[in-house]
């Protein structure tokens, strides 16, 4: 733990993401990630905001409680389902999730797999997105589109 908190020193922001395999106890499980989430934002508390991943309303409250300003939701089983023309099945989970931050007055930001087709789609459903983690998406079109197009292309998608 030591080692990879100094290398977070230097940053004003950090994005936290835990997968805990539930093969034991689930309360067990859940009061060591949150024990462990405590230990980070102590350690972590000199930097600036920082979102932290959370799938869902009640794990956006713990994240309040926790002191996080901000969170940010995968959106990788979006990308997959509009992929296979079924995004409104998912989209109500985002929404619910949007609220809840904002309801807590936290920022909602939403990364993984968004590209152009399926960003304006998303961002329609889920306003007040504050941030977006397009990268890969933005690099494959800036090779195909030039750098000027993409991020235009990918700021028109955001205007909408």
């Amino acid at each position: 733990m030591e080692d990879a908190v100094a290398i977070t020193n230097g940053l004003k922001a950090i994005c936290l993401l835990f997968v805990f395999l539930m093969d034991g106890d689930e309360r067990t499980i859940i009061a060591a990630a949150d024990e462990l989430l405590n230990r980070i934002k102590e350690r972590l508390d000199q930097l600036a905001e920082y979102p932290v991943m959370y799938p869902n309303p009640a794990e956006i409250e713990r994240a309040h409680a926790l002191g996080t300003d901000q969170v940010e939701r995968y959106t990788g089983p979006y990308a997959d389902a509009f992929s296979n023309g079924h995004a409104d099945s998912v989209l109500p989970a985002y929404v619910a999730a949007a609220k809840a931050a904002r309801n807590l007055g936290m920022g909602i930001n939403a990364g993984h797999d968004l590209d152009l087709d399926n960003l304006g789609h998303f961002l329609q459903a889920v306003p007040g997105v504050l941030e977006l983690s397009i990268g890969q998406a933005l690099v494959a079109d800036v090779l195909l589109m030039g750098l000027g197009p993409a991020v235009e292309a990918y700021l028109g998608v955001c205007r909408i």
